[in-house]
């Protein structure tokens, strides 16, 4: 049919709808207490409504804080900025640098970069040969008597062999030392493991002469240093600090001639032979028993006593009173056992240095007028000399620039006489040599930096005569008197010709 139906076909979900909330919630909550942390990302709106609907406008009645003064004061708290700085900066500066300049250059000298330089490389080795010796020597003693006493014996050979390595150790050379002495017998007899054999117990406690057999192990160090330029050329040779003028071709060559052992043990048995004679010489007005080694011995002696018992202690006291070391013997052709080591260091060192030309410049100034008389020529050389050094040489680009009179009216400026027939008219002879530095490792540029610092020099000197600070300068001379001899001087300068083209250069200053 066209006409709808009374009913619906089917029922609808809710019989109405109802404008409050339900009493329960549709769906129950995953889960039954909060998460332990946050949500990912922010609600949109605050959880909880702020305190008031909207910020106030206008301050509270009161402050919040109470103040510290019971009413606000009338002038700024802060205080107005000072006139002048808290403090003032002194007057002028300090006579001194807060720091002293150091005595050695921080660093190599730097060139131009444009600067064309050389390395050289030096090789510097230095070789230290030890070689150990052992030798003999004995000791010639009188009033010998040997302690009875077991102990007394014993410290009575470390006395001797005490005072021999001191004796020893207070008089060789630097480079030698003593490592070891050990007396080896008395009047023959052996003392080894300082035990004596009974049999000649008793021809040792006899009272009378004797001698010490005894042997030391010497040790001495020689040190060899070469140094060699990078053409393998030995430039530089030295044994013990002392510059040799052997000429060798390495260092091995020098180790071998003065390193030999032979030689080496050859010194050392005279060394200590010369140390031992003079030990044992009497002392002047000492008498026969008195010398440097018996008071060495004799004080060993009481050092040692002290440690002792009382009855080793007297025995050892009477045997230093009594026994006297007379003289000492060592055998100078004896064969002696010995060993050598060696090490060597080597180190290489780079040395840079610019390429130079040497430019020399010679040319006289002539000073007309003046009033010098014959005793002031000597110093009137000596300020022109300065006074040209310091005009050519300020800001001249050169490794090196020196200035130099040669002459006064053709006298030589070493043996000129005090007879020049006119010092109103001094011509001055001079010289200038400049070592200006190269480009290139040849210095194939040596004419054009020659021409250049030619023009350069000539130049600042015709200024200097032509705007009158030659003179000025020589007037102002802290070594004379010459502002008045030079009041009406006219000064002129020539150059010698040094490169091509010919540059000859005339100049007349006459001052006003």
């Amino acid at each position: 049919t066209n006409n709808p139906k009374d009913s619906p076909t089917n029922n609808p979900a809710t019989v109405a709808l109802t404008n409050n909330p339900t009493d329960n919630p549709t769906n129950n909550p995953r889960t039954v207490s909060p998460t332990s942390s946050p949500s990912k990302s922010p609600t949109d709106s605050p959880i909880n409504n702020p305190t008031t609907s909207a910020p106030s406008k206008s301050p509270t009645d009161s402050p919040t804080n109470v103040p510290t003064t019971s009413a606000p004061s009338q002038s700024p708290t802060a205080p107005q900025p000072s006139k002048s700085p808290m403090t003032l900066p002194t007057n002028s500066p300090s006579s001194t640098p807060s720091k002293s300049p150091s005595t050695t250059p921080t660093s190599k000298p730097t060139f131009d970069p444009d600067t064309h330089v050389i390395e050289f490389e030096f090789k510097t080795e230095t070789t230290t040969v030890t070689t150990t010796a052992t030798m003999k020597s004995s000791l010639s003693l009188a009033n010998l008597e040997v302690p009875e006493n077991e102990v007394a014996r014993k410290v009575f050979f470390d006395a001797l062999e005490s005072s021999i390595k001191k004796t020893l150790k207070q008089s060789l050379l630097s480079n030698q030392s003593v490592l070891d002495v050990r007396v080896n017998s008395v009047k023959m007899a052996p003392v080894d493991q300082r035990r004596l054999l009974e049999v000649i117990l008793d021809r040792l406690l006899q009272s009378g002469d004797g001698s010490v057999e005894w042997e030391s192990d010497m040790e001495e160090n020689t040190t060899v240093t070469t140094v060699t330029d990078s053409d393998g050329k030995v430039v530089e040779a030295s044994v013990n600090g002392q510059e040799t003028s052997v000429s060798v071709n390495d260092n091995s060559e020098l180790v071998s001639i003065f390193v030999s052992t032979e030689d080496i043990t050859s010194g050392i048995v005279q060394k200590v032979s010369q140390v031992m004679v003079e030990a044992t010489t009497p002392t002047t007005g000492g008498g026969t028993s008195s010398n440097v080694f018996m008071d060495t011995f004799q004080e060993i002696v009481e050092e040692l006593a002290e440690s002792q018992s009382a009855e080793v202690s007297a025995a050892l006291t009477a045997l230093a009173s009594t026994v006297v070391v007379e003289s000492a013997q060592t055998d100078l052709e004896q064969v002696v056992s010995a060993t050598q080591g060696s090490t060597t260091e080597t180190s290489i060192e780079t040395v840079t240095t610019p390429v130079t030309t040497t430019v020399k410049i010679e040319g006289t100034i002539t000073f007309s007028n003046t009033a010098i008389i014959q005793e002031q020529l000597g110093d009137f050389a000596n300020e022109t000399e300065l006074a040209i050094k310091n005009i050519v040489c300020s800001g001249v680009v050169a490794q090196s620039c020196e200035a130099s009179v040669l002459s006064l009216n053709g006298q030589s400026v070493t043996t000129r006489s005090h007879s020049l027939q006119d010092s109103s008219n001094l011509i001055v002879e001079f010289k200038m040599e400049l070592k200006a530095i190269c480009s290139t490792s040849v210095c194939s540029d040596a004419q054009t930096i020659s021409n250049a610092l030619y023009t350069q020099v000539t130049g600042k000197l015709l200024t200097a005569i032509q705007d009158g600070s030659l003179v000025n300068s020589l007037k102002s001379a802290v070594s004379a008197d010459f502002a008045g001899l030079l009041a009406n001087a006219i000064a002129s300068g020539k150059f010698s010709e040094f490169v091509a083209p010919i540059r000859t250069v005339l100049s007349n200053w006459y001052p006003n």
